[in-house]
């Protein structure tokens, strides 16, 4: 992990939606790899312990995080301190930027990669790489938060954060361990598969797992996987149902209620699959067609305060769709509107949205890459979700540095 250099590395052309799409395969096979691996660890640590026998692993351990990486630091400057995003480029160094000003900076190199969203909490800035890395927004310090690490989630209610290292650890933002948990037999974190990543975190501690690690569409054969509601302190598991894909999750900050909304196995199959909106604390699930006749892409967002929901509506029936439709679910009324003014190219079958704090306003988009032309059409936008009124942005011209799948708003 390196701080920006006085030199930045020169940029290679290249196509930003071929990079995105093999970034997505390798990413995936990387957290699949890995998770095998602490699994394989997790045993060996057992069975040591069952011998008497010591064994020293890298995982997260408390005294590790915490750990400054390096002394160097990257202060902000001119970007403001409202309205303000974060997202990993295609060189894996991690941007602030400016909605207003459209002003950005590089604070950071090695931070992750393009495919996985960032995870901000309080004043720091979270990416997964090699081990889970934290930015001080304040001061521009970069440290080793843990060791290790697959995914990093906010905690509901709070500024503490969990890291997944094959179990599941509650971090204080100071690197302090609050409580450590091992999944149960069979069940896994629910993976967001490199679409918007919604957090597992859910009300009253209960924490979305899935009885396989990756999407049933990926494994010839295979079962499909269950979708369910793990509750740590009880170890009860509560399913759901047969999942193709977690859209969005939802919980309110005083961890009262939460919603879920997903993609059924059916969808594997499916041109005209609905999406499934549950309240976890009722179960009552309610389904929603989308009005072009087809089913939804991957990626999505509750607002803030969950009443809304943006959601991607296919273009098509075909398993390649070269756009989707931003759609906005009012959540009580089970009405979708679509937005005009936010078709977004996208090539593979996924986009991304993010709220800004109020509700009204999100930002969302897909791949950026060249048209017939061979030039760069907008194919990121802040959209008005009560006058569907929507605006490009573009932070730089080169759309491997641009804001993409990665982005998190800060707050």
């Amino acid at each position: 992990m390196t701080l920006l250099p006085t030199e930045p590395p020169r940029l290679v052309p290249t196509r930003p939606a071929d990079d995105a799409e093999v970034l997505f395969k390798e990413a995936h096979q990387r957290r699949r790899r890995r998770r095998r691996l602490l699994a394989g660890v997790f045993i060996l640590v057992v069975a040591a312990a069952a011998t008497g026998v010591a064994v020293v692993v890298g995982g997260s351990h408390p005294h590790n995080a915490g750990r400054v990486a390096t002394p160097a630091r990257t202060p902000l400057q001119n970007v403001g301190t409202t309205q303000r995003i974060a997202w990993v480029d295609y060189q894996r160094r991690v941007h602030i930027g400016n909605l207003q000003t459209h002003q950005q900076q590089v604070v950071a190199t090695g931070g992750g990669d393009a495919t996985t969203p960032l995870v901000a909490s309080g004043n720091t800035l979270f990416w997964v790489s090699g081990n889970v890395m934290a930015y001080d927004v304040a001061t521009g310090h970069v440290r080793t938060f843990a060791r290790g690490g697959l995914q990093v989630f906010n905690a509901v209610g709070s500024t503490d954060v969990y890291v997944e290292s094959g179990d599941l650890a509650r971090y204080r933002l100071d690197g302090r361990l609050v409580e450590r948990f091992r999944f149960p037999d069979g069940w896994y974190l629910a993976d967001a598969e490199l679409a918007g990543d919604p957090s597992p975190a859910l009300a009253d501690g209960g924490i979305l797992v899935q009885s396989q690690t990756t999407i049933s569409a990926e494994t010839a054969g295979a079962k499909p996987s269950r979708l369910a509601v793990w509750t740590p302190a009880t170890g009860s598991i509560r399913p759901l149902g047969d999942v193709w894909k977690v859209v969005a999750t939802y919980t309110d900050i005083r961890s009262a209620t939460s919603l879920v909304a997903w993609l059924p196995a059916t969808c594997l199959t499916s041109d005209t699959c609905l999406l499934q909106l549950t309240d976890v604390g009722t179960g009552a699930t309610d389904k929603i067609r989308s009005p072009l006749g087809f089913g939804f892409d991957f990626g999505g967002a509750f607002s803030p305060n969950g009443r809304q929901l943006a959601v991607f509506a296919e273009s098509n029936s075909g398993d390649y769709n070269p756009e989707t439709r931003l759609a906005l679910i009012d959540v009580a009324r089970l009405s979708l509107r679509l937005v005009p003014g936010a078709t977004i190219k996208i090539g593979d079958s996924l986009a991304w949205a993010n709220w800004l704090p109020g509700s009204s306003q999100l930002i969302v988009g897909g791949l950026s890459g060249k048209d017939g032309s061979g030039s760069w059409p907008a194919n990121q936008f802040r959209v008005d979700s009560e006058t569907l009124h929507s605006t490009p942005i573009r932070f730089l011209a080169d759309a491997n540095q641009n804001v993409n799948y990665s982005v998190v708003v800060l707050p």
